[in-house]
């Protein structure tokens, strides 16, 4: 009897054993499942297992400053003038205007704006090679003593953009043109009407 309960007892513990070599289970309270996420779970970019947090949209770059290498203002005469980026720029009224940039920039235009920010009528050119030039010649010469802004801007939107797809600030250069201003013509006088 003794030998058959003994056999019993061996026989229920080969039962209940894990294989040789097989992990045991921890013993003690089932695991508690995982609480969910605070925020919406995104699949990762090959379509696995969530990979958190959706990421935050990229924080707005600031515009580079524009490359300028040259500013000039063409004379007659073949004179050179350089135009400055701080403060006024004489300039003859028959003047045309060249601007470099340093590389190919394909998304800049040169205009010239009067004293009430219209475009002046004029006729542009830009030429792309290793460098950007941008030529603007007025058709007519430009009233003596009047102020203009020479501005560099996107032809597109405000910024200058490169190929690669780099915003450049747009570049302004104030401008005047010498000599006195016309006086103005006198106004005509009202007739009086007698009653």
């Amino acid at each position: 009897m003794r030998r058959l309960l003994l056999a019993l007892v061996l026989l229920l513990a080969c039962l209940d054993a894990p294989p040789a070599g097989a992990p045991t289970a921890p013993s003690g309270p089932p695991p508690v499942p995982p609480t969910p996420a605070p925020y919406p779970v995104t699949g990762s970019p090959s379509g696995g297992a969530p990979t958190g947090p959706p990421a935050a949209p990229p924080a707005p770059v600031a515009p580079l400053p524009l490359p300028l290498r040259e500013a000039v203002a063409l004379e007659p005469g073949g004179i050179s003038r350089p135009l400055v980026r701080d403060g006024e720029t004489s300039v003859d009224p028959a003047a045309t205007f060249r601007i470099e940039l340093a590389g190919a920039i394909r998304d800049a235009r040169l205009i010239l704006l009067d004293g009430q920010e219209a475009l002046v009528p004029a006729s542009a050119a830009t030429e792309i090679g290793d460098t950007t030039r941008l030529t603007l010649a007025p058709t007519a010469p430009l009233p003596p003593g009047s102020r203009f802004t020479l501005r560099v801007d996107g032809a597109s939107v405000r910024e200058v953009h490169d190929a690669q797809g780099a915003a450049y600030s747009p570049v302004a250069l104030a401008l005047r043109a010498t000599g006195t201003p016309p006086a103005p013509e006198p106004r005509p006088k009202r007739k009086h009407h007698p009653r």
